[in-house]
């Protein structure tokens, strides 16, 4: 570590005043971190968690969700307007006006 004091200058686009900068090194990681990072990404890929985010394709994307949607509201206007419509309501009428006579 290499310590260095300044007053009032610029340190890498930075104003310091009365400030000790440090300077460090990053430590390169021994064998043995080496091995354990090693060994912990062994697992994560032997658990096939990368596999199922990267290649699951069940249910729908976002856009075939969109476009569900689109086609539900389309069939959902239609249904309304069918069942909207002169002959249709007169047509329900009738077969309840039937069954409340009865």
């Amino acid at each position: 570590m290499n310590d260095t004091t300044v007053k009032d200058k610029t340190v890498n686009e930075t104003t310091v005043n009365e400030t000790t900068a440090h300077e460090t090194i990053a430590a390169e990681p021994d064998a043995q971190s080496r091995a354990a990072e090693q060994e912990r990404a062994a697992e994560v890929a032997d658990s096939g968690v990368i596999d199922t985010v990267l290649h699951d394709d069940r249910g729908m994307s976002t856009i075939e969700y969109a476009l569900g949607c689109v086609a539900a509201a389309a069939l959902g206007a239609l249904l309304y307007m069918v069942v909207t419509s002169d002959a249709v309501e007169s047509a329900l009428t009738a077969i309840f006006q039937r069954a409340l006579d009865e």
